[in-house]
């Protein structure tokens, strides 16, 4: 990396990087500072990550398909919190965020990446410090997903397969989520997984 920008350095400027769900895994302050000396004058940095997903009451993910792409900040936190009362009275999906995000908080401090930059926004990133005005955008996508294909989604986080490397003998925290979307859903058997469908926000 250091020889790239080096090359580049001697060569040209640059109008537009991008950094694709990739920010978090890297050091910010020493990333910046070799990209402001790269970029031209009125070029740009645009980032762009997910977010940790949310399983979604249907009526809300319903109401977030119909509002615009792109959702303001205290719109999207609006209906969360929505969600997170909606839980309280016993509501399935409530209930059913409720257990991932226990899974999620279980796992999290296992990634090898900063995940507070994805679960904050990197809000707590001051880009303006390094490349002056900044514009924020959150899109939020709500997909239709069987249980089993969701299931799957976790298998895959990498905060999880290191989970199960440091602590071997533990439970494992994603068949205790499990048991316990089963218990929630009424899901008889294993089986009936690939039948269940739930709106998940990313």
């Amino acid at each position: 990396l250091t020889e790239f920008f080096k090359d580049k350095m001697d060569s040209e400027k640059i109008d537009l990087v991008t950094f694709g769900q990739v920010l978090h895994w890297l050091d910010h302050n020493l990333i910046f500072k070799h990209y402001k000396d790269l970029l031209a004058d009125g070029g740009a940095l645009a980032v762009f990550s997910y977010a940790t997903c949310k399983i979604m009451n249907s009526e809300l993910a319903e109401s977030l398909r119909k509002d615009a792409s792109t959702v303001s900040k205290d719109c999207a936190s609006s209906k969360v919190a929505n969600l997170a009362e909606e839980a309280k009275y016993g509501e399935e999906d409530g209930k059913a965020n409720d257990a991932f995000q226990s899974f999620y908080q279980l796992v999290k401090p296992h990634f090898e990446c900063n995940r507070d930059d994805i679960d904050t926004h990197f809000a707590h990133i001051d880009f303006g410090e390094h490349f002056g005005s900044v514009e924020k955008h959150l899109y939020w996508d709500v997909k239709k997903m069987a249980l089993s294909s969701f299931l799957n989604y976790l298998r895959s986080m990498s905060g999880y397969r290191c989970y199960q490397q440091k602590f071997p003998e533990a439970n494992d925290p994603l068949q205790a989520f499990v048991a316990e979307i089963m218990e929630i859903y009424a899901v008889e058997d294993v089986e009936t997984l690939e039948e269940k469908q739930i709106d998940v926000m990313f």
